[in-house]
């Protein structure tokens, strides 16, 4: 998640491929810590909607 926020004056390319990455293990894990975490960072739709955006979704 850091990274991705710290990429934002980087490569979009990089941060796009980023994005997709987060959400794909935020979409797909079944770890119960791992959710938990991602919950934390990711709590709220407005930064979900926004790597949704970045990702091309």
């Amino acid at each position: 998640m850091s990274q991705f926020y710290q990429a934002r004056q980087n490569n979009a390319d990089y941060r796009k491929q980023l994005a997709l990455d987060i959400l794909n293990v935020y979409e797909n894990t079944t770890d119960k810590s791992l959710q938990n975490l991602f919950n934390l960072h990711l709590g709220d739709e407005e930064r979900l909607n926004d790597l949704k955006k970045v990702a091309g979704l």
